[in-house]
């Protein structure tokens, strides 16, 4: 998902003055290095990682940290994910926007109910949404 998010797009992004995060069940070292092969690690404000809480999604424990990293209060935040059962579940309990991305999905065994709030098949979309 985050090849989609190369050169304008990441920069409308910040330039509309949002906080960026990426919540991930990688551990940070992979979560890192793939943000840098792809050039896009000085676009984000906080990297969350699961070896920073010990725990995945849905658990929301590292979604938790990065709003909190960022000073951000759930409700006036958008979750952006690619499983509906990890992601979006986990902003849900949270009470946050929800926005699932099945562009970038690969869980193909995931029940696919309407439960987020937005559904993107495009990163330009995204930006339509925000």
């Amino acid at each position: 998902m985050l090849q989609d998010l190369r050169g304008s797009k990441a920069e409308e992004l910040k330039s509309r003055g949002l906080k960026l995060a990426v919540v991930t069940d990688a551990y940070n070292g992979h979560a890192i290095a793939r943000l840098q092969k792809t050039k896009l690690l000085h676009y984000f404000d906080v990297i969350v990682s699961v070896d920073m809480t010990g725990k995945k999604k849905p658990e929301p424990d590292s979604i938790k940290l990065a709003l909190d990293r960022l000073g951000v209060n759930p409700k006036e935040a958008i979750i952006v994910g690619d499983s509906v059962e990890r992601d979006i579940q986990a902003g849900k309990k949270l009470g946050m926007i929800t926005v699932y991305a099945a562009y970038g999905d690969r869980n193909f065994f995931e029940e696919k109910g309407n439960e987020a709030d937005f559904v993107v098949n495009c990163i330009s979309e995204l930006l339509e949404v925000l």
